[in-house]
């Protein structure tokens, strides 16, 4: 994983990121020269700054009449996230103590980037049945590893996965490739018309949670939404479009 990429776990935008990490190679640095090596333009550029400098990750000197941008010791990254560590410790009894147990409450999480969508994609595939409608071809077109693991759990694992999707001869020939491979008799897919249903992102559905993952266009999001009603809800979708689908099959 890149320091960007591990900069990005603590919160900091893309323009954070390359901000501070120019600064701490050059030292020092003024906004014209800030604006051509990050390639941030100049009213983002602006504002990116103001947000570093209330996290204390930057300060400024004026010489000759231009404001030069320092950067502070990546230690005050560390420090700064150890005090938040030790608040959130000192609240977490007081927060519990006004937590409602009794109510089924819902929970919403939404992740971006590539390295949390992973991660949502080892839970999914946790779960022995699923259901899912979905696009998949922008997965495999984003890359074709993304996959592979997950459809290796389910052939090794014996998940129950049926899934619904818009006709697309490469999926249809890596789902052919894979049952035929393994023998699986898990895997259960109905293509559908992509003209008339053009899914472009991917549903999966459990016993409580559902999740949608977008892959699309340089769009790399996932929400988790843990909801027993939302999900009987969407389970019944998928089972009328299931039973229907031989209808539309291409």
């Amino acid at each position: 994983m890149t320091i960007e990429e591990q900069l990005s776990f603590l919160w900091f935008s893309q323009n954070e990121i390359k901000v501070y990490i120019s600064l701490l190679r050059s030292s020092w640095n003024y906004v014209s020269q800030l604006s051509k090596d990050t390639k941030i333009e100049r009213v983002s550029l602006y504002y990116t700054l103001e947000l570093l400098k209330e996290k204390w990750l930057i300060q400024f000197v004026i010489k000759n009449k231009i404001k030069f941008f320092i950067p502070e010791k990546p230690e005050k990254i560390v420090n700064a996230h150890k005090e938040k560590l030790n608040i959130a410790e000192n609240l977490l009894p007081w927060l519990k103590m006004l937590e409602n147990t009794t109510l089924n409450k819902p929970s919403f999480k939404y992740f971006e980037w590539m390295d949390w969508v992973k991660e949502v994609l080892k839970e999914i595939f946790e779960y022995k049945d699923i259901k899912s409608y979905a696009n998949l071809y922008n997965a495999m077109n984003h890359s074709k590893e993304l996959l592979d693991p997950y459809f290796k759990k389910i052939i090794k694992d014996r998940i129950k996965f049926n899934i619904i999707l818009p006709y697309n001869q490469s999926v249809i020939d890596y789902l052919i490739a894979i049952k035929s491979e393994t023998q699986n008799k898990t895997i259960n897919y109905v293509f559908i018309n992509q003209v008339e249903f053009p899914f472009e992102y991917d549903v999966f559905i459990t016993d409580k949670i559902v999740w949608i993952i977008s892959i699309i266009n340089g769009e790399i999001i996932a929400i988790r939404i843990e909801s027993m009603a939302y999900a009987n809800s969407q389970r019944a979708i998928f089972n009328l479009a299931w039973l229907g689908a031989t209808n539309f099959v291409v």
